[in-house]
Order: structure tokens, then C-alpha cells, then sequence
């Protein structure tokens, strides 16, 4: 039987050695589909969209704009509830979604596909949800305009029409700032003496209330104490001018005599 010999001994000894196994490396695609699944990292399941949504979310944007155009008075907590059906914001997905694809594009073979098709599944996602947000905006355009109508009746035709109630009230709004001061702001929804640029007129054609014409709401700026029209420079001037055109009318000299 022949001896074993150095080189056969070293073979046995380096076969009896298992190298240790490496630690598997980060998958960061994985974690970038992470939150495709309907749990979190953590397991738990994820959060109400109105809880995970940015501050500037577009289309809670739009709808505090609408709010704001026909004057309906809405909290910024119910518009975010409309969103809370949704499985995530439309701005997660379009990160997302291009996460994804920056990703696969660092990949090489198979995987490059494999996560671009994930990648316009996501995209696709996002499409979808946009298009949801759209028609819930939309709905709430229609809702508003009802509301508003019903809150300024004597506009109602305007604002069915599609004008909102904002257009309709910045003519008063902008009269009553040349004539009280510009900083001057007006509630036209529970100050009494500026709804009446709402219903202070009357039409002619049925006898029901009307808005106010412009020279109607003039003549109420300046009747109505509250606003304190006679203490604005516009009065003083007004005033003096009456003044000097009954000296005038008497012969009186500017010094005040005959």
C-alpha cells in the first residue's frame, strides 16, 4: 500500500475545510417593492393614507382651492378622510415607481426585465390612482357648487353656471377697499352689513332679493356706521368739498369773509 504522500495529505486537509457561509447581500430592489405589500417591514399593517400624506398633497391642494373659489367653509381633516380608501398617495407611488426603474437599470440580465415589468406595474398603479383622485376632485367641484348655492341663493345661477363665488364677490370686495382702506376684509357669511351686498337689492322682473348694484353698495358703504366710512380720508375729502362749494355758494372768501 503506497504512502500517502505531502501533496495528497494537503488535499485531504484543504477538502476537510467548509468555508464559512457569507451573509446574504442587501437586496435593494426588495426593499425598494417593500411597500407594495399590504404590511410594513415591520408587519403591521400600514397606516391610513390621510396619516401618511405630505402636507402639499396635490389633490388636497385643489380641493382646499375649490373650497376656497365658492367660499365653503371645510376643514382641511375632512378633505384628507376622502383619501383614506386609497392604498397609498399617488406622490408614494410615483416614487416609487421611479425608484424601481433607477434600480433595475443598475442591474444586469433577467433581473433588468424582471423590474422593469414591476416598475410599469407600479407606474400603472400610479395612473390609476390619479385618475381616481381626479373624479374625486371633480365630485367635489360639483359638491361645492351645490353648497354654494345654497349658501349665496341670489348668485345660485352664476354658480351653477360655473362661476365661482369668488369672482361674483370681488368687485364689493374691491370697492370696499378703495373706500374703507385696504386692509379692510369682509365676512360675507356672517357679518350682517356685508351680506347685504347678497341680498340688499331687489329684482325688478320677480320682487325678491337680489344682489346689491354697484352704486347701491357704494351708497351702503357709506350709510352703514359700522364701517366707519365718515373717519377714511375719502370722507374727509368729500366732506370739504361740500364745504367749499357752499362758501362758495354764500361768496365766501377762503379766510371766511364776505
Amino acid at each position: 500500500m503506497p504512502e500517502p504522500t505531502f501533496q495528497s495529505e494537503q488535499a485531504q486537509a484543504l477538502g476537510s475545510m467548509q468555508a464559512p457561509k457569507a451573509a446574504p447581500a442587501p437586496n435593494p430592489l426588495a426593499e425598494q417593492m417593500m411597500p407594495l405589500r399590504g404590511n410594513s417591514p415591520t408587519n403591521q399593517p400600514m397606516a391610513p393614507v390621510s396619516e401618511r400624506m405630505p402636507e402639499t398633497f396635490e389633490p388636497i391642494s385643489r380641493m382646499q382651492k375649490i373650497a376656497h373659489d365658492y367660499h365653503i367653509p371645510i376643514h382641511a381633516e375632512v378633505l384628507h378622510r376622502l383619501f383614506d380608501d386609497m392604498k397609498t398617495p399617488i406622490t408614494e407611488a410615483r416614487k416609487m415607481a421611479g425608484g424601481v426603474v433607477g434600480e433595475a437599470e443598475k442591474v444586469a440580465g433577467n433581473v433588468v426585465g424582471g423590474a422593469k415589468k414591476v416598475a410599469k406595474g407600479v407606474a400603472g398603479e400610479s395612473e390609476a390612482l390619479a385618475k381616481m383622485f381626479d373624479q374625486k376632485v371633480d365630485a367635489f367641484h360639483e359638491y361645492a357648487k351645490t353648497v354654494a348655492q345654497g349658501l349665496f341663493p341670489t348668485f345660485a345661477p352664476q354658480i351653477k353656471a360655473g362661476i365661482p363665488t369668488s369672482f361674483l364677490l370681488e368687485p364689493y370686495r374691491q370697492i370696499a377697499k378703495q373706500m374703507l382702506g385696504h386692509d379692510t376684509e369682509l365676512d360675507f357669511h356672517a357679518d350682517p352689513k356685508a351680506m347685504a351686498a347678497l341680498r340688499g337689492g331687489v329684482d325688478p322682473a320677480t320682487g325678491r332679493s337680489a344682489p346689491m348694484d354697484i352704486d347701491q353698495w357704494k351708497t351702503h358703504l357709506m350709510k352703514e356706521k359700522a364701517f366707519g366710512w365718515e373717519r377714511t380720508p375719502q370722507a374727509h375729502l368729500v366732506v370739504n368739498s361740500i364745504l367749499n362749494a357752499i362758501k362758495e355758494g354764500f361768496g365766501f372768501q377762503e379766510s371766511g369773509n364776505r
